[in-house]
């Protein structure tokens, strides 16, 4: 690499246009491939021609040359620094390492030339008076003080408040400063009396950052809530509260000449906003740690931002672009700048750094640039231009290996490797080559918009319009051409889980947790948009057919609806998963379909019998996605496990485990061309497949979990999104065989059959949109067949082939057809078990056929005697592996050394907060002291808006509690009985990862507790200890048994999920009489279980109930 980066800085100074950064890089370069007396020589002789550049080659380096900076750096710290502040004019740097002591250095030197102590406070933060005479030192254990800068003296003690000080900022005038504490509120003093003039009070956890605007009117604070609020110091009023952050907000800046506010967190983003009106203008993201502190430029148009991820980003707000890029040796904790100035000071570890601002302009942060001729950029145009031209004429005449040769070299002329001309040449070219393998990708835009995480994605046919949904329920419609333009659809109430697009593009589908799907009209002049009800819970996905005749939605309520469209008239209901169903797809002809559910299992559903016919089981955990290829033979899941699986739906086996990421798959998309699948996961991560081989061919990473993605028709580009709030579009280089197809191949006729099938379908008849298959647009089809990798076919071929296979519809075998007919055992089996239930109800009665036999068989054999099959009552294998997701727990550990850290109070607060880390709790695990349940769970958040959050916070909760052990059981099970209903939750599935009898007395006693609440927990936890194989069969069916029963129907609900835990005549039995239960949520819980644990039974008879 710097052998390429002499030749590449050689070849630009022969351009006559020689550049300081130029001269400076090329001499280090030699000097790092050995050649330092040739490096010295050449600096030596260049240097005189440019007055800016400085004698010495070091200074030069450390001056011009990205990544070689040089910066001071003040010392003699004994402990990492916690707080940095400078003086107002830039002499003086302040640091506090935690404890009670205060550093002073002069900035020309690099050893602290002052130190004082502030009794009884654990210095956590500092702000220094307009004049530079005196610091204000607030954190633990006592109140904010004022001191002398000179002589270390106290001045004042602020007026004593609850809780810690957290941050500090001072107005401009030095008469007012600014408090965030942690008992949430912000507080503002008057320095000359010490006292609080004002309690700002609205956020909802702890404050931890605050910043004061440049006439004190105006202050701005950001909490462990994950808002930003701002205050207006006259009137004692909130002016504006902003939400958008996933986390805590660690810093924020406050420009109010400017009108801006710019706040940090631990989402790793910084998010742009008016001041005093809090109007988002943009999010930036960029650092790969969370954001500690920020400096703004008193016109808000620039922003220095530090991250633990040890770098400090220079950003221009006004384009939203980043200038600079610093890296500095260790995370940074803290950082402060004077008003002004063009050196911020960073807290690295035990020492404090300087890094200078005013410099970025000078060098290039990520590559060598120099200005470029008009002439040579005329003459650059014409060259490649001229390379178009002549591979469009190459085209024309069939030569493709010429075509292609001359479009590789346009996209080598300087300025044009990836210019929108060159890409759509080289798209039109290699569409009629098969592909060798990716070659490149990068991110072409960052579509902005949405305030929440996205969770659903959907592209259209032709690529140029998408939708997407998130968490906080808004649709919005892209035009992916216009690269950002966006419409807002609202309406639902809560989470929009999946969205999708009709063939036409005429109307948008969304599925929400509001048990609702909608409609929207997405061409001008529609009505809409329509509603359809019916899910008994939250509606997870939602897929439109081929032909756009049928929406097929997915729900918790364990069931599939099929609707007609446009008109929402529901069809029909399939039942047959034994949980939530998470997914759903229909297959390429539009006569079957696919869904995944939290039963680890992928089901296979004929549409015209509206049944079962296939249960793809091998996931660990719940299945979250599913996709059918592009032949429609094979499908493609992932889910909880981390595993994406490839399916053969002919034989239901697994045919491919694709391995590497490290959480849960939240989406997976074919390509067209069937060789080629993109997976993405909560590990922040995009992975591209060979699915030939089982490889992954690139990673695309991003900043946070990547929850949805959808691969463009042309196989071109990628759309992904997620808890980043923004959504992005890829482009995917393709490399492609310098080798002509065929023109005609005969794989392509199983795509043709489809179309030809979904073409004669009756829905498509009846319906009359549909175009006679004969007159079908066989350009179209011959562009789709490019998109799947058949580039060679003559358009004459394929009309000939479309011809024939219409005027004979009887020799046309779909993909369908295959599956069915090539694994028909299930389909029988599913067949058989039907009948006989038919042949049972023309029998007699059960009791007379058995005392008719019993007659028999002694005339025959002389025995009297007639012995019933004795029923076992046992545990169900497969219910207690469809429990396994619930019974993962955070692995947590009491070794380590916490004691650097802090204390118990300290673990405990940090415990309390809306993200905690598995370290902390660790910590507080190792050292509890009495009474820690009760002040854990009186403090913990376990109820958080964000489900992500909330369901990890639980999850957390639960591995602590279990991870106290036996001493704990008493207080755990007082939780359960008296606790909050989160609490309760959390108490009863921590008793139930419990090995002692305690625990398990504890949930068995409680399923008889007077209160419905603490009964329904206690069935919770009895289902997971039923699991554990902690309780012999017969025992806890005595437990069960009575709940199916129980007067309150929350508790029966909750019973429906422990009775299925047992063998199938002990279970099937209840579950029957409780289908006839009173409340038509029991009966319907009741009967889909039944339903579910009927079809594994018939459809996987060889499998272990």
């Amino acid at each position: 690499a710097m052998k390429e980066a002499a030749a590449c800085l050689e070849e630009a100074l022969k351009g006559g246009d020689e550049q300081p950064v130029e001269v400076a890089a090329l001499a280090r370069a030699r000097i790092a491939l050995g050649q330092g007396d040739e490096g010295r020589r050449f600096y030596a002789e260049h240097a005189p021609r440019h007055a800016e550049l400085p004698a010495e080659l070091p200074e030069a380096i450390g001056r011009y040359v990205p990544g070689h900076e040089r910066r001071s750096a003040l010392k003699d710290l004994t402990d990492n620094a916690v707080a940095v502040a400078v003086t107002p004019d830039g002499s003086r740097v302040l640091a506090a390492t935690g404890g009670s002591a205060l550093r002073i250095w002069g900035t020309g030197r690099g050893h602290a030339e002052q130190s004082f102590t502030v009794p009884d406070l654990r210095i956590k933060c500092l702000a220094v008076t307009p004049d530079g005479s005196a610091v204000l030192v607030g954190g633990e254990g006592a109140p904010p003080h004022l001191c002398d800068l000179a002589t270390g003296r106290v001045l004042r003690a602020l007026q004593r408040h609850p809780g810690i000080t957290n941050a500090l900022a001072m107005g401009a005038s030095g008469r007012l400063a600014v408090a965030g504490c942690s008992d949430r509120a912000v507080r503002v003093w008057d320095l000359a009396t010490g006292r609080c003039l004002q309690t700002f009070e609205g956020h909802t956890e702890g404050v931890v950052c605050v910043a004061l605007g440049d006439d004190d009117a105006l202050a701005a604070s950001g909490g462990l809530d994950g808002t930003v609020r701002l205050w207006d110091l006259a009137t004692g009023q909130a002016r504006a509260s902003i939400a958008g952050h996933r986390g805590r907000v660690a810093a924020v800046a406050l420009s109010t000449k400017g009108g801006v506010v710019v706040s940090g967190g631990e989402d790793r983003t910084l998010r742009h906003c008016t001041a005093p009106e809090g109007q988002l203008l943009r999010v930036l993201a960029g650092p790969t740690l969370p954001v500690t502190a920020l400096s703004l430029s008193a016109d808000g148009q620039s922003c220095a931002a530090a991250s633990m991820d040890r770098t400090v980003r220079m950003w221009d707000l006004g384009r939203g672009r980043l200038r600079s890029l610093v890296r500095l040796d260790a995370p940074i904790a803290s950082a402060a700048a004077a008003p002004g100035s063009s050196v911020l000071w960073a807290s690295c570890g035990t020492s404090v750094h300087a890094v200078r601002l005013d410099s970025v302009w000078r060098r290039p942060p990520y590559a060598l640039a120099r200005p470029v001729s008009v002439s040579d950029v005329q003459h650059r145009s014409a060259a490649f231009h001229q390379r178009v031209t002549e591979a469009r004429e190459s085209l024309t005449r069939g030569d493709l290996m010429q075509a292609l040769k001359l479009a590789r070299e346009a996209r080598t002329v300087p300025g044009h490797e990836r210019s929108a001309e060159a890409l759509t040449l080289w798209d039109e070219v290699t569409s009629l080559l098969p592909r060798k393998g990716l070659e490149s990708a990068w991110e072409l835009a960052a579509l902005e918009g949405h305030r929440d995480p996205v969770l659903a994605v959907a592209v259209g046919a032709d690529g140029t319009r998408a939708l997407s949904g998130d968490l906080a329920g808004q649709v919005r419609a892209w035009d992916l051409a216009a690269r950002g333009s966006s419409t807002a659809l609202d309406g639902h109430e809560a989470t929009v889980a999946a969205v999708a697009l009709t063939p036409d593009q005429a109307w948008g589908v969304s599925a929400s947790w509001d048990r609702t799907l909608r409609l929207w009209p997405l061409r001008e002049g529609s009505r809409g948009p329509r509603v359809l009800e019916g899910h008994g819970d939250y509606v997870n996905g939602a897929a439109v057919s081929p032909d756009g005749r049928l929406l097929l939605s997915a729900s918790s309520d364990q069931t599939l609806r099929l609707w007609e469209l446009p008109g929402g008239r529901l069809r029909h209901v399939l039942e047959g998963h034994e949980s939530q169903v998470s997914a759903c797809v229909f297959g390429v002809d539009g006569r079957y379909a696919l869904s995944a559910g939290w039963d680890a299992s992928v089901r296979v559903w004929d549409l015209e019998t509206h049944s079962v016919v296939g249960v793809l089981e091998g996931h660990e955990g719940s299945v979250g996605t599913v996709a059918v290829s592009p032949d429609g033979r094979q499908a493609a899941s992932g889910g909880l496990d981390g595993v994406v699986r490839l399916w053969d739906l002919r034989s239901r086996r697994a045919v491919r485990e694709l391995t590497g990421h490290t959480a849960e798959v939240t989406s997976v998309s074919f390509f067209l061309d069937g060789r080629h699948l993109a997976s993405s996961s909560r590990d922040k991560a995009v992975r591209l497949w060979d699915l030939t081989t089982g490889r992954c061919v690139t990673t695309l990473p991003h900043t946070g979990a990547v929850l949805a993605l959808a691969a463009m028709p042309a196989g071109n580009a990628l759309l992904t999104a997620g808890t980043d709030l923004v959504l992005r579009l890829w482009r995917l280089d393709w490399e492609p065989e310098a080798r002509a197809l065929p023109k005609w191949d005969e794989k392509a006729r199983t795509h043709l059959a489809t179309l030809v099938t979904r073409r004669a379908s009756p829905g498509a008849a009846a319906a009359g949109s549909a175009k006679a298959t004969t007159k079908m647009d066989v350009d179209t089809i011959v562009q789709d067949l490019r998109h799947r990798g058949f580039g060679g076919v003559a358009r004459e071929t394929v009309a000939a082939r479309v011809d024939e296979l219409a005027a004979n519809p009887e020799t046309v075998t779909s993909a369908w057809d295959e599956i069915r007919s090539a694994a028909p055992a299930a389909g029988r089996r599913i067949a058989a078990a039907q009948a006989a239930r038919r042949f049972r109800r023309q029998l007699p009665s059960k009791q007379v056929v058995i005392t008719a036999a019993a007659l028999l068989f002694a005339l025959v054999f002389g025995i009297a005697i007639f012995r019933p099959r004795k029923v076992v009552l046992g545990l169900s294998q497969h219910q207690a592996k469809r429990a396994q997701p619930d019974l993962a727990l955070v692995k947590l550990y009491q070794g380590g050394d916490c004691a650097d850290e802090g204390g118990y109070e300290h673990y405990m607060e940090v415990a309390r907060e809306r993200v905690v880390g598995e370290e902390s709790l660790s910590c507080l695990l190792k050292l509890q002291q009495p009474g820690l349940v009760d002040a854990y769970l009186a403090g913990v958040q376990l109820d958080d808006p964000d489900a992500i959050v909330s369901a990890r916070q639980r999850r957390l909760a639960v591995s602590f509690l279990a991870g106290l052990g036996e001493p704990a059981v008493g207080s755990v099970c007082q939780a359960l009985k008296m606790g909050s209903e989160p609490a309760k939750w959390v108490a009863a599935r921590a008793l139930a990862m419990q090995d002692s009898e305690s625990a398990a007395a504890c949930l068995g006693e409680n399923t008889q507790h007077v209160d419905p609440a603490v009964r329904v927990a206690a069935t919770q936890g009895l289902r997971l200890l039923i699991a554990r194989g902690r309780l012999k069969p017969q025992a806890a069916w005595n437990l069960v048994k009575p709940l199916a029963q129980d007067p309150d129907a929350r508790v029966r609900r909750e019973a429906v999920y422990a009775v299925a835990m047992f063998s199938w005549e002990f279970a099937s039995a209840t579950l029957a009489e409780m289908e006839k239960d009173a409340d038509p949520q029991v009966a319907a819980q009741a009967h889909g279980t039944l339903v579910g644990l009927r079809n594994f039974r018939n459809l996987s008879p060889d499998l272990p109930y």
